[in-house]
């Protein structure tokens, strides 16, 4: 069994998701989030991005809906 973390993700939506088919019945969707953050030290905002795939069916139908 492979260890899976989940995580809440706050941001922006850079694009709309890309929904791919596997070919074998299941289908994978891929987004982006950005999320900006502040730098206490240096004083200035960054922005982190994160790649998100997704498995999951019922999540790919709440996501494409």
């Amino acid at each position: 069994m492979s260890n899976l973390s989940k995580i809440d993700v706050g941001g922006n939506l850079t694009r709309d998701p890309d929904q791919k088919d596997l070919g074998d019945g299941r289908m994978v969707v891929e987004f982006t989030v950005a999320n900006s953050q502040w730098d206490r030290r240096k004083k200035e905002e960054y922005t982190v991005w994160y790649r998100v795939t997704v498995w999951n069916e019922h999540l790919q139908r709440q996501i494409l809906s």
